[in-house]
């Protein structure tokens, strides 16, 4: 669907199978764009076409550090996805406290890019010092921000550098990441409705949602 099916100055941004009221600012638990993320299906269900105003704004992403992303029992090497995008890992497990990270230059990175400039990150490290780099390429190490233990640090980016990437590193001991926060500029989206916009009808039996490309 296009804005045209809406007010003209709506974004379309996904489905939902909750009729939304008049407008509102949260995003929908529910709202999903592929037929990856669609949710399986056991009968007949009604979807809504979700449309929200769109702005240029920044975004902050919070990461949640447990075993159920990273794993636990020791050290492991396996990507991982994060809020939708893609990490790699070397050495690198939850301890029931963080994101332990073996020594000698080990760490995490992103594979997939931020959706825009990265702006700011904040870190914490509880053991041992680390290292920040940032950069526009998968496991960058173009601008690079020693992180000492304590209290959060918050390092600033330029968002002239178009930095989509970080990689976060160990040093000769290893070391303990708790906090992580990375604001980058991208689109913030409010006023989400399904409501007085245009109907775009009915299916009326199945639907391989892994094979069309249009989902209507």
């Amino acid at each position: 669907p296009t804005s045209s099916a809406c007010d003209g100055n709506k974004a379309f941004v996904g489905w939902t199978a909750t009729e939304i009221v008049g407008t509102t600012n949260t995003k929908p638990s529910d709202l999903f764009t592929s037929a990856a993320e669609a949710p399986t299906l056991t009968g007949n269900t009604t979807y809504y076409a979700v449309f929200a105003t769109a702005a240029e704004g920044d975004v902050t992403i919070t990461f949640n550090f447990d075993g159920t992303t990273l794993g636990t029992g020791g050290y492991k090497d396996t990507d991982f996805e994060w809020k939708e995008i893609d990490f790699k890992r070397s050495q690198m497990y939850y301890n029931n406290s963080g994101a332990q990270i073996a020594k000698s230059s080990n760490g995490f990175w992103n594979t997939e890019a931020f959706p825009g400039p990265i702006k700011e990150v904040k870190v914490t490290a509880t053991q041992n010092a680390a290292t920040l780099n940032t950069g526009a390429s998968a496991k960058a190490t173009t601008s690079s921000n020693s992180i000492s233990t304590g209290a959060e640090q918050t390092f600033s980016i330029s968002t002239a550098n178009n930095y989509r990437y970080l990689y976060i590193q160990s040093g000769s001991s290893y070391t303990v990441i708790t906090t992580l926060k990375v604001t980058y500029v991208g689109t913030t989206y409010s006023n989400y409705a399904t409501s007085f916009c245009t109907k775009l009808g009915q299916i009326n039996g199945s639907l391989n949602l892994t094979s069309s490309t249009d989902a209507t």
